[in-house]
């Protein structure tokens, strides 16, 4: 007899996560550095992302930045130094008839205060799509509160000038608490990545 294709019966959203596994509870945890607080990355109701301080002394835990989920998420945090965290979030936003993935690095506070991105910002003069800022090289312990950084740098232009021909890949020392940035490899076309 020939097979009988049947629609599977129709379950509740608690059936289905008991079934097939909820989101987890927390992720992407880190240690800062003089070993008193423990950051994490908590689920928040619906897609919620809450990032989260524990100060092991106190026992009291800061929620110090919440992504909604669309379209950003936390990918990760980590302690730079005991007062700066570096994050990356992302996303997929529908550019054309397209959907197309992107990510970020920002750094902040250990209190949530001043949230900078790491990355050159988007200014409307760039040619080209930056679907990635750039990622961290070194967390540079030496320096606390300074990170080595590889850099997606797009071109620049404006009618009548040439603002900026740096594109490329470039590596940058990135001071977090100012956002001081040294160039320490000029950025070149055609380079994927540095160790």
């Amino acid at each position: 007899a020939p097979a009988v294709l049947q629609a599977a019966p129709a379950t509740s959203l608690a059936e289905d996560a008991k079934s097939f596994g909820v989101r987890e509870a927390a992720q992407s945890m880190s240690i800062s550095p003089g070993g008193g607080k423990v950051l994490l990355i908590a689920a928040g109701p619906g897609r919620t992302q809450l990032l989260q301080v524990f100060d092991l002394a106190s026992r009291e835990a800061d929620t110090i930045l919440k992504a909604d989920g669309t379209p950003e998420s936390l990918h990760w945090c980590e302690f730079a130094s005991d007062a700066q965290i570096v994050c990356k979030f992302g996303g997929d936003v529908r550019l054309d008839n397209d959907i197309v993935g992107f990510s970020r690095l920002i750094s902040l506070g250990i209190d949530g205060k001043n949230v900078r991105p790491l990355g050159n910002p988007d200014n409307g003069r760039q040619v080209g799509l930056k679907q990635e800022d750039g990622h961290i090289l070194d967390w540079l312990p030496d320096q606390p509160g300074s990170v080595l950084m590889a850099r997606n740098y797009l071109p620049e232009v404006q009618i009548g000038s040439n603002i900026d021909k740096a594109s490329g890949l470039g590596v940058d020392r990135i001071e977090l608490a100012s956002n001081k940035t040294t160039r320490l490899e000029t950025p070149k076309e055609g380079v994927d990545g540095y160790l």
